[in-house]
């Protein structure tokens, strides 16, 4: 017994997977490998590392558990970043709002497709804000 499209159509419901993406690629977007999405985001968390660093952990510290960074405030109040390796985005959540920036090959900068934010620039922003004071990176 053989089963063509239309039946196979009518039989089964295909549903997306999760992160997949559902969108053609924007301008400037790279299409990454597994491998060169690690090196990427590690790239930039290493780098978020090293800016924490300088901060006087009582006004702010980087917790890192399991490869999810929180920005911890002394109010209590966190940031949290982290990798999505299967949608190739790191995501940002703080001050009630999110992002998910994508990697920008012309600008070599994670930019977040929706609004056109930076990575940093954003992270930084509004380190900055809750500070209420500008942050040296």
């Amino acid at each position: 017994m053989t089963l063509d499209d239309a039946s196979l159509r009518s039989r089964w419901v295909l549903i997306p997977l999760r992160g997949a993406r559902r969108n053609p690629p924007e301008p400037g977007e790279t299409h990454m490998d597994r491998m060169e999405f690690n090196r990427r985001s590690s790239e930039a968390f290493r780098r978020m590392e090293d800016t924490f660093d300088e901060i006087d952990p009582d006004e702010v510290e980087l917790d890192v558990q399991g490869g999810v960074f929180h920005v911890v405030f002394h109010d209590g109040t966190k940031f949290v970043v982290n990798s999505q390796s299967a949608a190739h985005q790191i995501w940002l959540a703080g001050s009630s709002q999110g992002w998910h920036f994508d990697w920008d090959a012309g600008q070599e900068r994670w930019i977040s497709r929706r609004n056109g934010d930076e990575l940093f620039a954003t992270l930084y922003g509004l380190v900055s804000e809750k500070l209420g004071r500008p942050i040296d990176v």
